[in-house]
C-alpha cells in the first residue's frame, strides 16, 4: 500500500487535469441501463409507478437504487423527444415499405373521455394514433402524420365533389376557384367562407375533405398511400385511389343471412365453405406466389363471386 509521501510523488503537478467524457446515455444521476429499464417496466410490463419504485424493486436491498417518486415520474415523462423522432422514422419508413396500407380505429378512453385509438400497419410494422374523433380528416392526419394540414382545390377535388348536392352557383364558384395551388388552413377557410357564406355544414365539410385529399394525392415530400385495406365505413371514401375490403368484413356479411328453407341454409354453408377455402388458397400463395396460381386463383375470384343461388 503506497505512503501519502508516495502518492504525492506520484502525482505529477506538471500534467493538465484530464477528465473523461460519460459514456453515450449518461445524463443526470442514473444511466441508460436503469432508465431503460424503468421504461420497460411500465410500458411492457404495464407496472404502476408506485410499483416500479417500490421496497419490492428498485428501492429493495438487492437492487440498492435510490430514487425519489419524482425522478421516477420524469424518467416516463420528460425528455422523451428521442422516441417521438424515432417513432416518427419508424411510421415513414413503414409508409414507404408498401404502397398498401391496413388500417382500422377502435374505441378507447382517455382521461374519462372517449376518443379514438387509430391503427396504421403492414406486414413489417405497426403505429398507433389516438385522436379525439374518426372523421376523415382526422384519418388523413394520421397518415399524413399530423403534419399541417394542406388544401389544393383542384380538379380532382372537383370530382370527388360531384356526387354531392351542391347548388349550381356554388359549383360555379368552386370552378372559377379551381387551382393547383396549396393553402393553409387558415387562409383556405377564410377564402371558403367569404366565397360561399351560405353553404351548409355537411356541403361545407366535403368541400374541405375533398381540398385535403387532392393536397395530400399532390405531395413528393412524404410517402402516399396508394391503397388502404379496411372497412367500408364512409371516413375512408376518397383518402386513396384504390381501398380494399377485408376479408374479415366481407365475411361478416354472409353470417347475417338468416335462412329459413332448408335448401337455403345448405347453399349458404356451401359458398361460406367455398369462401373460406379460397382465402386459405390466397394465404399459401402469398407464401409461394408464382404466375400460374396467380392466373388460377384470379379465375376462381370470379367464379366464387359471381355465383348466383336463386
Amino acid at each position: 500500500m503506497l505512503s501519502q509521501a508516495e502518492v504525492l510523488c506520484a502525482f505529477d503537478r506538471s500534467d493538465p487535469l484530464r477528465v473523461a467524457e460519460l459514456p453515450r446515455g449518461y445524463q443526470g444521476q442514473f444511466g441508460p441501463g436503469l432508465k431503460a429499464l424503468v421504461l420497460a417496466l411500465y410500458f411492457g410490463g404495464q407496472m404502476s409507478e408506485p410499483k416500479t419504485r417500490s421496497v419490492e424493486f428498485l428501492v429493495a436491498q438487492r437492487a440498492g437504487v435510490q430514487i425519489s417518486d419524482g425522478e421516477l415520474s420524469n424518467l416516463l415523462i420528460k425528455d422523451q423527444e428521442a422516441f417521438h423522432a424515432e417513432k416518427g422514422a419508424v411510421y415513414e419508413a413503414g409508409l414507404r415499405s408498401s404502397p398498401w396500407q391496413h388500417t382500422d380505429d377502435t374505441q378507447t378512453r382517455v382521461n374519462g373521455q372517449n376518443q379514438h385509438c387509430h391503427v396504421v400497419c403492414n406486414p413489417v410494422y405497426t403505429a398507433y394514433q389516438t385522436k379525439p374523433t374518426q372523421e376523415r380528416l382526422t384519418v388523413l392526419d394520421v397518415l399524413r402524420n399530423g403534419r399541417e394540414r394542406r388544401f389544393r382545390l383542384n380538379h380532382e377535388a372537383l370530382g370527388y365533389l360531384a356526387g354531392v348536392p351542391l347548388p349550381h352557383a356554388a359549383c360555379q364558384t368552386l370552378a372559377a376557384w379551381c387551382s393547383e395551388a396549396d393553402l393553409d388552413e387558415p387562409s383556405f377557410l377564410k377564402r371558403l367562407a367569404a366565397a360561399l357564406p351560405n353553404l351548409g355544414g355537411p356541403q361545407r365539410q366535403a368541400i374541405v375533405d375533398a381540398a385535403a385529399i387532392a393536397a395530400y394525392h399532390a405531395e413528393t415530400d412524404f410517402p402516399v398511400v396508394q391503397a388502404l385495406v379496411c372497412d367500408d365505413a364512409p371516413q375512408f371514401n376518397w383518402l386513396t385511389r384504390d381501398r380494399r375490403l377485408c376479408w374479415i368484413h366481407e365475411g361478416r356479411a354472409y353470417k347475417k343471412l338468416l335462412p329459413v328453407v332448408g335448401l337455403h341454409r345448405e347453399q349458404l354453408d356451401d359458398f361460406v365453405k367455398r369462401f373460406w377455402e379460397y382465402y386459405d388458397q390466397l394465404l399459401s400463395y402469398r407464401q409461394q406466389p408464382g404466375p400460374q396460381d396467380r392466373a388460377r386463383l384470379a379465375a376462381a375470384f370470379d367464379s366464387l363471386f359471381s355465383t348466383h343461388t336463386g
